[in-house]
């Protein structure tokens, strides 16, 4: 499993806002190194997934729409990328193999696994850990 460039960018846009509260596209972009171009339809998609919400006007721009203790890994990845699939027959359930499929259920197992992992991320405990890995005091 491999996230994308557009989830990848989501996730320092979100993280960006945990330390710069409101802020402009513009400014975001260029604290991240990300192209100004992504931005609209990336901050479009979070919104609509409601983890930030936008102001416009002289004073407008970006930030976070609820606590950061209130969403996970997993929202902000799937705000980007849409819901998770290890593969499409364990989420639609239409898989052509013979059932039972061992291989469906051991994906099964995984990706319910990964959901689990995703979900326990919140984006406040993100906020307190360095680039290293260790826990910020």
């Amino acid at each position: 499993m491999r996230l994308s460039r557009h989830a990848h960018y989501a996730i320092r846009i979100v993280l960006d806002l945990l330390e710069h509260p409101r802020s402009r596209s513009a400014e975001v972009a260029r604290r991240q190194g990300l192209p100004l171009s992504y931005m609209p339809k990336i901050v479009q998609q979070l919104v609509r997934a409601g983890i930030v919400r936008t102001f416009r006007g002289v004073h407008g721009g970006v930030q976070l729409a609820k606590p950061a203790s209130a969403m996970t890994l997993r929202d902000v990845v799937e705000a980007a990328e849409g819901p998770l699939a290890i593969n499409v027959c364990v989420v639609w359930g239409d898989c052509p193999c013979t059932q039972p499929c061992p291989v469906r259920a051991a994906l099964a197992r995984v990706h319910a696994s990964v959901e689990r992992e995703l979900d326990q991320i919140t984006l406040e405990s993100l906020s307190r850990t360095n680039v290293t890995g260790a826990r910020r005091t």
